[in-house]
């Protein structure tokens, strides 16, 4: 948490990273980056939740999804916001910004050579599969998941964590990689000050808060 020490009242810059979805025999997803100006007034405490990595036996903390058999974890988002909790919780409020985790590498079992999908920005990336593309997990976007994902939630497994999770990896007898998931922006940041741009972060997520002026 960062709360805003007296007399420092003024413009502070956020910048969030995502996290990497878990690596098979490709390389998981990157996480996405979001960065915006907001007005803080001295008192104030805003809450970092700060996305974990995936891997081939977790999703990664703030919404990756899970793994499942060869097919390895999302990459968690993340986010800052007025209250200390998950993205997938409802409770969250004063949603600031949100930077999406990156979706899971394929199975390499199943001939599973498929980056993941990267993590958003206004919509996370999808993943990877033959050359037809039927079998990936699609990225979250503004309004949706991607399959069996939700808000703040990647799909199971490897879905990437997001505003809205990204699709999952299908998985049984087929190959693909999961999508991303997407970022966020709200309408408390000062516009003309913002951005989001996919896959930028490798390993875990990171944050800053950065004071620019009064």
């Amino acid at each position: 948490s960062y709360t805003v020490p007296s007399g420092c009242d003024g413009t502070y810059l956020l910048q969030v990273y995502g996290a990497q979805g878990g690596s098979g025999k490709g390389s998981g997803g990157s996480g996405g980056y979001s960065y915006g100006n907001v007005n803080l007034t001295s008192g104030q405490t805003i809450y970092v939740v700060v996305g974990g990595a995936g891997s081939p036996s977790g999703g990664g903390y703030n919404g990756g999804g899970n793994y499942r058999g060869g097919y390895p974890g999302g990459g968690g988002a993340t986010h800052i916001a007025s209250t200390n909790t998950l993205l997938s919780s409802t409770s969250v409020s004063n949603l600031y910004i949100v930077a999406g985790g990156g979706g899971g590498a394929g199975d390499p079992e199943q001939g599973g050579n498929h980056p993941g999908g990267s993590g958003g920005g206004t919509n996370g990336g999808a993943g990877t599969s033959d050359s037809s593309n039927r079998y990936r997990g699609v990225g979250g976007t503004q309004t949706s998941a991607g399959a069996n994902g939700s808000y703040g939630q990647g799909g199971y497994p490897g879905g990437g964590g997001g505003y809205y999770g990204g699709g999952s990896s299908p998985w049984g007898t087929v190959q693909g990689s999961a999508g991303g998931g997407s970022g966020y922006l709200s309408s408390y940041l000062i516009s003309g000050t913002t951005g989001m741009q996919n896959g930028k972060k490798t390993g875990a997520g990171a944050a800053y808060i950065t004071y620019v002026s009064p």
